[in-house]
């Protein structure tokens, strides 16, 4: 009675990574009258492309897969439909426990090694994951930037507003990171 989102597939027609997505119509006794079928290419800036553009960082990116690991959206377009699990090394920490249920956020390297806080939503209604990559180097420049800028007498008077941080790492990559936030003594 509802309609049905398609595992994503190359398409015979254009090769490029697309979905189908079937909507039934009904009658006002709940007759089926007829199905909306049509077809989505994951690469359309008015799909996926537009992921394009949201960066966390300078460097930063959004990337989605299945919950079965294939790879919907991402920016090295080569691994575009191909799953996790069968990539190389298989999936990092993290995306190995996203496709185990875990959502929010953890400290971990992405595929390329880069040390990342990496965040993971599921958009259950498709069985879909939405990841974000935020290098670590850059998500906390502002913190280390106000850290590492030399205080001078005449500032004494905001050294109590003045942060310290400091970043536990997690022996399991599955649970967040702390970020502790206090005032310079």
């Amino acid at each position: 009675r509802e309609g049905v989102v398609s595992a994503p597939f190359e398409s015979a027609l254009s090769g490029k990574p697309v979905i189908l997505i079937t909507a039934p119509v009904y009658d006002k006794r709940g007759q089926l009258l007829y199905v909306l079928a049509g077809g989505i290419d994951l690469h359309s800036p008015f799909f996926f492309g537009q992921l394009e553009a949201i960066r966390s960082g300078k460097t930063g990116y959004l990337f989605m897969l299945t919950v079965d690991g294939t790879i919907l959206h991402h920016p090295d377009a080569s691994r575009i439909l191909r799953r996790v699990t069968e990539e190389p090394g298989g999936p990092v920490p993290s995306t190995a426990a996203a496709l185990k249920g875990f959502e929010g956020w953890t400290r971990g390297k992405n595929k390329r090694g880069v040390d990342s806080l990496i965040a993971y939503k599921r958009l259950r209604t498709v069985n879909w994951i939405v990841g974000a990559v935020y290098p670590v180097n850059e998500a906390l420049a502002p913190l280390i930037t106000m850290r590492e800028f030399p205080r001078s007498s005449s500032d004494s008077r905001c050294s109590s507003s003045s942060v310290r941080y400091a970043i536990a790492e997690s022996d399991d990559s599955t649970r967040p990171s702390r970020v502790a936030l206090k005032p310079r003594s």
